[in-house]
C-alpha cells in the first residue's frame, strides 16, 4: 500500500505527529498529505505555517487565516477562543465541511520556544476533536491533526509528561478532556517520513 494511503486511513481514528530531520522529506510529505487529503469528498484542509509560530499570537494568527471562522482572541478557552474556534462548523460554497485537516508544518518551531504553550495548544485542538467524536452520537465534523517537523517532535511523543501521551490537567484535578471522551492519553500515531512507515503510540 502506498504510504500516502496508509497515512490517510491512520487519520481516520489517529492524529499523526510525522518527523524527518531533511528539509527536503519534510516538504514533499507535507505536499503530498495535501494534494491527496483536498480530494477527499466534504474535506477541509487547514495549513498552519510553524515557521511563523512563535508564541500565542502567532498561533492564533496562523489559525485564523487558516480555519476561516471568523475572529479568534489570544487565548486558549472562553468566547472566541482557539478551542471556540476549533468547534465552529465551516462552510465551503454553502456545503458543511465533515472532515478538517490541521496541517501544521515546521511544528518544532513553537516547541522550542515555548514548550508548555505548545503542549497547551495541541491538547486544546485533539480535546476538541475528540469531543466531537466521541461525545456527540452524529458526528458532525471529523477533525484531525497533522504535526510535521524535526526529530525534537518525535522525542516530544516519547515524552510521558507531554500532551501527545496525555490529557492536559491543572494541579491534581482529573483531565477535563479524559472525561469528556472518556479516552486515557490522546490517539496519536508517530511517523517516521524517511521510511514512510507510521509506528502507533497506542489508543486508549
Amino acid at each position: 500500500m502506498p504510504w500516502q494511503l496508509e497515512c490517510c486511513q491512520t487519520l481516520e481514528e489517529q492524529h499523526v505527529c510525522a518527523w524527518s530531520d531533511s528539509a527536503v522529506q519534510r516538504d514533499h510529505f507535507v505536499h503530498d498529505m495535501q494534494s491527496i487529503l483536498t480530494r477527499i469528498e466534504g474535506a477541509e484542509v487547514c495549513r498552519i505555517n510553524g515557521e511563523s509560530v512563535t508564541d500565542l499570537g502567532g498561533f492564533v494568527r496562523e489559525l485564523e487565516q487558516a480555519l476561516h471562522v471568523g475572529r479568534i482572541l489570544e487565548t486558549i478557552e472562553g468566547p472566541l477562543g482557539i478551542v471556540d474556534a476549533l468547534r465552529r462548523r465551516p462552510t465551503r460554497e454553502g456545503v458543511a465541511v465533515r472532515r478538517r485537516y490541521l496541517l501544521w508544518t515546521e511544528a518544532h518551531v513553537l516547541l522550542s520556544q515555548a514548550p508548555h504553550l505548545f503542549g497547551r495548544v495541541l491538547d486544546a485542538i485533539m480535546g476538541v476533536a475528540g469531543e466531537g467524536e466521541f461525545v456527540d452520537d452524529d458526528v458532525l465534523l471529523l477533525q484531525r491533526l497533522i504535526l510535521v517537523g524535526r526529530p525534537a517532535l518525535d522525542m516530544y511523543a516519547e515524552d510521558p509528561r507531554g500532551q501527545l501521551c496525555r490529557w492536559h490537567a491543572d494541579a491534581d484535578e482529573e483531565p477535563l478532556w479524559q472525561v469528556i471522551t472518556g479516552l486515557a492519553q490522546p490517539p496519536v500515531a508517530r511517523w517516521r517520513i524517511s521510511r514512510a512507515k507510521a509506528v502507533t503510540t497506542g489508543m486508549a
